[in-house]
Parts: structure tokens; C-alpha cells; sequence
């Protein structure tokens, strides 16, 4: 262990309209914490639409290639 904390958070989000563009930043608790970069992303489309979803996310709480 190197003593780290890690936090994970969940936002439900409800009353999209379908198909609108939305914008969301993220901050953690920290005194000294900074805003993200803006992200976007669009509600799922109507019944009968198509929708298609992608996520990736990384806590970096593994390193790779070390050296030595």
C-alpha cells in the first residue's frame, strides 16, 4: 500500500430531454482541488433511436513500466 485515498463518486441523472447536447466539469472535495475541462455528452435518443455508449476511465492506481 503507498497510502493513497481514492474516491469515487455517482451522479444520477434523470429528466434528460432526448437527444440534448449537456456539459459537465468535475471537482473533488479537496481545498486546493481544480475544475476538469469541460466534457459533453448527448441523452439517449427517443425509443426507436439508436445509442451508443462508451466509457473509459483510469484511476491510475497501477504503474506500468516501471523502470528498475
Amino acid at each position: 500500500s503507498e497510502g493513497r485515498n481514492y474516491t469515487m463518486s455517482f451522479v444520477k441523472l434523470s429528466n434528460l430531454a432526448p437527444g440534448e447536447k449537456y456539459s459537465y466539469r468535475v471537482k473533488s472535495g479537496a481545498h486546493d482541488a481544480k475544475w476538469s475541462d469541460t466534457f459533453t455528452f448527448r441523452a439517449a435518443q427517443r425509443d426507436g433511436g439508436h445509442t451508443r455508449v462508451a466509457v473509459y476511465g483510469d484511476m491510475g492506481v497501477y504503474v506500468s513500466n516501471r523502470s528498475g
